[in-house]
């Protein structure tokens, strides 16, 4: 090995050490809590130091909700040929890409990429066939609970869930979350798959069907992540998100559809 190949893994290595430790302290202290100084000590690293790599707490705050939710289009991507999504979602995914790119990624990460090697479409995947391979594999990357919450409580102290639409809610607040976007993009076009198939209402606002998910899935783990962490574990706060999730599916539903074709689960 290198020098500047040994120096580029220990950079990496240094990197990976500040997010876990951030990650940590969030989940203790709280994100409004956390400061700089706190995750450098905890990083055994100096404020400096800790620039380098990060220009602001937000800037290191939105790296790990990038992160996990890179993992997650990766983790759809193997998904993909299970059929993890349908024709018109691949669109979505796709559109996360090219929103990616232009947002312009950090270096040495992959962009959100569409088609196949993303769990982009399966030719013959219903709409509802999509949203449930799109649960389980939400509940297969976040079932451990505490990274669904950190990155819940970070959002929301960024305070910019990016909308369906890819923009960002609030004005002036900088940083950029493409694979985020991407997730929601993927999202409303399952969506839109659904009103075209005439499973749900067509007269329903794509955009705002995902807002609405978004708005009952963080109110859910921000009730739970108020718990002691034996009381609010993970399998009971996904079978509430799953509870959730259906009636808001239920709803989204044209009139007439019978519920037993709603079941995300899969049962």
């Amino acid at each position: 090995m290198g020098i500047s190949e040994r120096r580029a893994r220990e950079k990496e290595a240094r990197r990976r050490a500040i997010l876990a430790s951030a990650k940590g302290l969030v989940m203790s202290l709280g994100a409004e809590s956390v400061s700089m100084d706190d995750i450098a000590r905890s990083a055994e690293v100096s404020k400096a130091t800790l620039y380098q790599y990060f220009r602001s707490k937000e800037a290191l705050f939105n790296e790990i909700c990038e992160e996990s939710a890179r993992d997650f289009l990766e983790h759809l991507g193997q998904l993909a040929n299970a059929g993890a999504f349908g024709e018109n979602a691949a669109a979505g995914t796709g559109a996360g890409a090219e929103s990616a790119e232009g947002a312009g990624c950090k270096e040495g990460s992959a962009a959100p990429a569409g088609g196949a090697s993303s769990g982009g479409a399966a030719e013959g995947a219903t709409g509802i066939e999509a949203l449930r391979r799109f649960w389980r594999g939400y509940v297969e990357m976040f079932g451990s609970g505490d990274e669904m919450i950190a990155v819940f409580r970070l959002r929301s102290f960024l305070a910019k869930w990016p909308d369906a639409e890819g923009q960002h809610q609030g004005e002036g607040q900088g940083e950029n979350s493409p694979y985020i976007g991407a997730i929601l993009g993927a999202c409303r076009a399952i969506v839109e798959q659904c009103k075209a198939e005439g499973t749900f209402d067509p007269g329903l606002n794509s955009a705002g069907a995902v807002s609405l998910m978004l708005l009952m899935f963080s109110t859910i783990v921000q009730n739970a992540a108020g718990l002691p962490r034996e009381a609010g574990g993970s399998p009971a706060m996904v079978r509430e998100m799953t509870s959730a999730f259906q009636i808001a599916i239920r709803g989204f539903a044209k009139e007439g559809v019978e519920h037993s074709r709603l079941d995300i689960t899969g049962a």
